[in-house]
């Protein structure tokens, strides 16, 4: 790996992000159990939807715009991006989190303890069983890896072959931030009630890491990699022309 200019800023920008992604879904979430706040837990998926719309837009043009360990592992298994870079912007990644949750932590009059149990992930429902946050957390993941590897990391095709005929491909990119920012907006409708809703790992590590408390960690883990990984092969080895 060879280091540059560019890719330090592309590091960078790729830690701006993470921050902005993660400060605005951790404070989403305090907001929206404040009970002096009148929004409902809407207001979650929206913010996500909103922010992670405006922040690919943004840094489309010096970075990868993941801000997701679980589809930047997936491209580095799927080798769409060198080993070391993916590594470079995985460690960005997190710590763009972590910094977050020190913001959120600074900027929220909860104090650190109720900080910290209202942003890290866990069982929405306490009935929800190990069962259904795995299986949630991996279905998620997988959607919305697939669609970032299919409209994104790997969307390059033949322009002279269709599904029904030789025709040319139709230039999407100027919408895929648009589509992969609904993509993460209606996923965070789905899972409301069980898990929360995360996939993604750098957001639970990094409120895990600063709260010292790790729930469910491995559901949580395990899940949203190997989601994440399956959604990519899918694309990869399946659908990809």
């Amino acid at each position: 790996m060879r280091i540059n200019k560019a890719l330090i800023q592309s590091f960078i920008a790729e830690f701006l992000c993470s921050f902005i992604f993660g400060y605005t879904v951790y404070a989403a979430i305090l907001n929206a159990k404040n009970p002096i706040y009148t929004a409902t837990q809407v207001s979650v998926p929206l913010a996500i939807g909103f922010c992670a719309i405006a922040i690919i837009y943004t840094f489309v043009d010096h970075t990868v715009c993941h801000f997701n360990p679980a589809i930047t592992l997936s491209a580095i298994i799927t080798l769409k991006i060198p080993f070391l870079i993916g590594i470079g912007y995985i460690i960005a990644q997190i710590v763009g989190f972590i910094a977050a949750v020190g913001m959120v932590i600074c900027n929220f009059s909860l104090g650190y303890n109720s900080t910290i149990n209202a942003i890290v992930p866990g069982k929405v429902d306490p009935d929800t069983t190990n069962t259904g946050l795995f299986f949630t957390e991996f279905v998620l993941t997988g959607i919305l890896v697939f669609v970032a590897f299919e409209n994104g990391i790997n969307s390059k095709r033949n322009p002279n072959h269709s599904f029904y005929g030789d025709m040319e491909q139709v230039d999407r990119s100027i919408v895929v931030p648009l589509t992969i920012g609904l993509t993460l907006g209606f996923l965070a409708f789905l899972g409301s009630s069980t898990s929360g809703s995360v996939f993604n790992p750098g957001l639970v590590f990094a409120s895990n890491l600063i709260g010292g408390t790790w729930p469910f960690a491995w559901q949580f883990y395990v899940s949203q990699f190997t989601g994440g990984l399956l959604g990519a092969l899918i694309q990869v080895w399946i659908l990809f022309k």
